[in-house]
């Protein structure tokens, strides 16, 4: 290994809390230790043991793209799971967004031809004025005219009940 990858390595490992490293490590660990050693002998009948091993690491990787590294500086991060479908996770750049008001913020629905939304809220403590009519106006943008709400605190959902939101933002 090169010494900036092992650097990379050291300091990934490093930020890591003693959680991460358990689950990581026995990831690894339950992966790897199915793999023919050079020293050992490798048959057909051991093949099916490789596909064991790369099952965490292909749960572990489809986790790393369903949920994005967030990165508050843009104001969301959208995964498109299935074909029409979009799951959006909301960062706190969303309540300072300048171009909320502007059509490409909901435009890429209809060029994506997405149908089914669900909005991660999370990352935010609140809901501003102007997000909360940016996400009414991607519900009337979907056939269902319906946006599903996931992490919502009782804060936002006493907000939507009051302004009769809550038919159209709907809490999961």
């Amino acid at each position: 290994m090169s010494d900036p990858l092992e650097n990379d390595i050291g300091s990934f490992v490093e930020s890591l809390t003693a959680h991460q490293r358990v689950v990581l490590q026995r990831i690894l660990g339950e992966s790897l230790n199915v793999l023919p050693r050079s020293t050992e002998e490798t048959t057909v009948d051991r093949l099916h043991l490789l596909e064991e091993g790369m099952a965490p690491l292909m749960a572990l990787l489809a986790q790393l793209r369903r949920y994005p590294a967030h990165d508050d500086a843009k104001p969301y991060v959208v995964t498109r799971p299935a074909p029409g479908h979009a799951v959006m996770v909301l960062n706190r750049g969303i309540l300072t967004w300048n171009a909320i008001w502007e059509v490409k913020s909901h435009a890429w629905l209809d060029e994506l031809r997405i149908t089914h939304v669900i909005v991660d809220v999370s990352r935010l403590d609140d809901l501003t004025s102007s997000t909360i009519a940016w996400l009414v106006t991607l519900a009337q943008k979907l056939s269902g005219g319906t946006l599903r709400l996931r992490g919502i605190n009782d804060t936002m959902r006493r907000a939507l009940a009051i302004l009769h939101l809550d038919r159209i933002l709907v809490p999961e």
